[in-house]
């Protein structure tokens, strides 16, 4: 569709390294057929990051938190809706109930799609209910 955006979400685990420096890390190609201009397009985009010798605990980007989130609670729905397929109710609540204690001890907790997201799981675990 014209205008339409897609957020790619991945993980990279580095391991430590002896001599601190910028580092590029992964260069990604994307083809894409552009229905504004009728052509193929193709973009690279390279991800580089400093390097510190020892382990240093950073933050995470809200940006990137936020779509972890979202990712977080659809692979909680989707495991809580298959437990109550098998009539898994109190494993469904807990599967609702764990996501939503992960995603509120994000940095992102405070956005406003988490927020709804937060909402919508706690909906989802409410109407839960043993026969």
């Amino acid at each position: 569709y014209s205008e339409e955006r897609r957020d790619i979400v991945c993980t990279l685990e580095l391991p430590l390294i002896l001599n601190p420096a910028h580092n590029e890390i992964v260069v990604w190609e994307v083809s894409y057929y552009d229905v504004n201009t009728s052509m193929f397009v193709t973009k690279q985009v390279t991800c580089s990051a400093k390097r510190t010798p020892q382990h240093v605990p950073l933050s995470r980007d809200v940006i990137v938190d936020v779509q972890i989130n979202r990712i977080t609670g659809a692979r909680a729905m989707e495991k809580a809706h298959q437990l109550t397929e098998n009539g898994k109710i109190s494993e469904a609540r807990s599967v609702l109930e764990e996501a939503i204690a992960t995603i509120n001890r994000t940095v992102s907790v405070n956005d406003d799609f988490v927020k709804k997201l937060v909402g919508e799981l706690n909906e989802l675990k409410d109407g839960l209910k043993n026969p």
